[in-house]
């Protein structure tokens, strides 16, 4: 179980809050995931060591290459710098300082869709399917639960009663602009979906730039155009990843 109270993490002098000011008090790692608590992530992410951190990051894909004949595509980083400061793993842990593209992050979900193997994106069917271990079935599974969990009672949970069963993590960050910084009343806002949730064939990622700043959440407005496309997809057929 991991302690939230009072609702807010301090770090060296920087002070971080969950969103909207709540409180969730003592929760279980599946509900910090659910829940998009950032003081649970936080505690999480400043156990690790500097390197470990980054190779958990890198396992996942992230900041590695893509084998796609796709050009000027973005292969993303990790902070670069010899030492993470526990600002810098509380940071990493809930999605700064890391810059990836959508295709990657496509690619680390697919790992709790396919039994902890993680699966080279290809842009043809006919290309040789390749995939690579990541975690064990048991870990990948629990995850899965939890990003389901994500839709039953947590930050998706208008996904609850979509006509597909879904299971996956929001995502909404102040966005960074080059010379500026990340800029507040600017977001990002996204979610990975991975259905159906019984038996994945698909990995989704939808990311909205600059959505309106009053209603901006990754749950509100990203969520639902994986809702319906999740439907579009499945009532015609669409051939999944695992065929």
């Amino acid at each position: 179980m991991i302690d939230t109270n009072p609702g807010y993490i301090n770090l060296s002098s920087y002070r971080k809050g969950e969103a909207g000011g709540k409180n969730f008090g003592v929760i279980s790692l599946s509900e910090v995931i659910s829940k998009s608590s950032q003081v649970g992530i936080a505690k999480i992410a400043i156990q690790f060591e500097t390197e470990q951190l980054r190779s958990n990051l890198m396992s996942f894909g992230i900041s590695k290459d893509l084998n796609l004949n796709w050009p000027s595509i973005n292969f993303g980083h990790i902070l670069d710098r010899q030492k993470f400061y526990d600002i810098d793993k509380a940071s990493i842990g809930y999605g700064y300082l890391v810059n990836t593209n959508l295709v990657q992050i496509a690619r680390a979900y697919s790992v709790f869709g396919n039994n902890g193997l993680m699966v080279e994106p290809r842009l043809m069917m006919s290309e040789a399917m390749q995939s690579v271990r990541v975690v064990n079935e048991e870990n990948a599974n629990f995850i899965l639960d939890a990003l389901r969990e994500t839709v039953l009672n947590g930050t998706a949970e208008n996904l609850r009663n979509a006509k597909v069963s879904i299971a996956g993590k929001t995502g909404t960050a102040e966005k960074f602009v080059i010379n500026e910084g990340y800029v507040e009343g600017k977001y990002v806002s996204s979610f990975a979906g991975i259905f159906p949730y019984e038996d994945p064939q698909y990995v989704m990622v939808i990311s909205i730039d600059e959505p309106d700043p009053n209603n901006y959440y990754g749950g509100q407005v990203s969520a639902p155009i994986v809702g319906n496309l999740s439907e579009f997809m499945l009532s015609n057929d669409y051939q999944g990843g695992k065929n």
